[in-house]
């Protein structure tokens, strides 16, 4: 009877690290949520206007485009 209580002891420790692993995931899924859902409150509001990005200019290289080079024939 010893060796039952044993192995029903460790089953529900094994049980309870893998809830706890679970657990984690969902917390920071969860957390991830809660951002994506505060971000998408404040697009919703009234006022909300979206952030125009600025282009950055073409960086000026040696003058030559991409691709292949001409053949001189």
């Amino acid at each position: 009877m010893a060796n039952l209580d044993l192995s029903k002891l460790q089953e529900l420790l094994q049980n309870a690290e893998a809830n706890e692993t679970l657990l984690q995931r969902v917390r920071k899924n969860m957390n991830q949520v809660e951002v994506l859902l505060g971000e998408i409150s404040q697009m919703l509001e009234p006022g909300y206007t979206p952030a125009k990005k600025e282009r950055q200019p073409k960086s000026t290289g040696t003058g030559k485009g991409p691709g292949r080079p001409k053949k001189n024939a």
